[in-house]
């Protein structure tokens, strides 16, 4: 019998109310599976993410002043691709009225691009000149709160050669204002805000803080005067993972105090993939219970029913068949619906509860591989199940079948 002939057979008894009743359930199961997996993926993509990225092999240094005259020597540690003061490492916010938008101020968050390569151009150009700025390619040119709008985001295409005034933070040129232009926009960067952008060394020293603090002194005679406060710290960043045990060891050697920028509780990571792990595993253990029971009742239900199909000459191999074939068919219209549900829901999340996760950029995937492996597995264990149970019943009798 041919899958079209099968079919035939099938269309009529998925609308059984047993098989609704596990096309419900196991749309209900999915949806719980795919979040599952999503928060495992989320936990090890991120970790990975984080490792890996600049951020992740950026330290602070804190030398003694008797230590300063070691400056030079930690620039010449071998693997250390930036060192500089650690006013490089802040982001500077910025009034744009460029990008008021919807009664939302515009606001651009600068940062200084350390390295051409630290960015993935996508439109336009990188830097090239001084007053020149990149942005990401997925903009939000406003500050976060408590939710994202999409109607804010701007495409990178819509931005390209656009002129932006900021006013200097530099406390020596008294808010001066300058002109910037959008000459390219590059890939969201992992855990960088989407309202970043990046100009070079020189034009971030003319328009950001020079200073780490002031002290403002009133005098009795009506006069002010303020004292600011240097930068007393550096930053280094490591030119990969695998190199910043052997430079951590080398200021260890040198006596310099240090931190990685990025605190990373790992209680928390681990937290994020064990619970949804051992509750998918749970899930599943569930689910092929359920599986299992529902499929033996309609099995031992429909025996006499294959006793009817064999006498009129069907063969166990197509009964064997049509019984596989009607479960998977359940299982795929199961899975599409939680799926189709599961992105609805995930696009909701990621402008509301999990606006924060998008703004910063964090790996937000859905696991497709992950999901396609689960329904292998499940149509596997399907298969099983029911060639187990069909090859003792179909062994009987045309006769003992239609007595039962």
């Amino acid at each position: 019998m041919n899958y079209k002939d099968q079919l035939f057979i099938i269309k009529d008894r998925i609308f059984e109310k047993r098989n609704i009743i596990l096309l419900s359930a196991m749309a209900f199961i999915f949806l719980i599976l795919f979040s599952c997996l999503t928060i495992v993926s989320f936990s090890i993509e991120n970790q990975k993410g984080i490792y890996s990225s600049e951020i992740g092999r950026t330290y602070r240094l804190y030398p003694t002043d008797e230590q300063e005259t070691k400056v030079n020597e930690i620039k010449n540690i071998e693997h250390v691709e930036f060192f500089g003061n650690s006013k490089y490492l802040a982001e500077n916010a910025f009034e744009v009225k460029e990008f008021d938008k919807n009664n939302e101020a515009g606001i651009v968050f600068v940062k200084p691009l350390v390295k051409a390569y630290d960015v993935k151009i996508k439109r336009g150009r990188n830097i090239e000149n001084k007053y020149e700025i990149i942005c990401s390619d997925t903009f939000y040119p406003h500050y976060y709160e408590d939710k994202l709008y999409k109607s804010l985001f701007v495409s990178g295409g819509k931005i390209l050669n656009k002129e932006i005034k900021v006013k200097s933070q530099n406390e020596d040129l008294n808010e001066k204002e300058i002109t910037l232009t959008i000459v390219g926009t590059y890939k969201n960067k992992f855990m960088e805000d989407s309202s970043f952008c990046h100009v070079n060394m020189n034009t971030f020293n003319e328009i950001a803080r020079k200073y780490s603090g002031g002290f403002v002194s009133y005098y009795a005679d009506g006069t002010i005067e303020t004292t600011y406060s240097e930068y007393d710290n550096y930053i280094i960043r490591i030119d990969s993972k695998k190199n910043i045990e052997e430079v951590l060891t080398k200021l260890d050697d040198m006596n310099i105090e240090y931190e990685q920028v990025i605190y990373l509780d790992e209680g928390f990571i681990a937290i994020l993939f064990f619970i949804p792990l051992f509750t998918g595993i749970i899930v599943i253990l569930i689910t092929i219970s359920i599986l299992y029971s529902f499929i033996n009742k309609k099995i031992n239900n429909r025996i006499h029913n294959f006793g009817i199909l064999k006498s009129i000459g069907y063969e166990d191999k197509t009964i064997t068949s049509i019984n596989i074939n009607e479960n998977i068919l359940i299982i795929i219209i199961s899975s599409l619906i939680s799926f189709v549900l599961y992105l609805n829901i995930l696009n909701y999340l990621k402008y509301t509860l999990l606006a924060e996760v998008t703004y910063g950029n964090y790996i937000l995937n859905v696991p497709f591989i992950s999901i396609i492996l689960l329904l292998i597995i499940l149509i596997f264990i399907i298969i099983k199940i029911i060639k187990s149970k069909l090859n003792k019943i179909l062994k009987l009798s045309i006769q003992d079948l239609l007595e039962k």
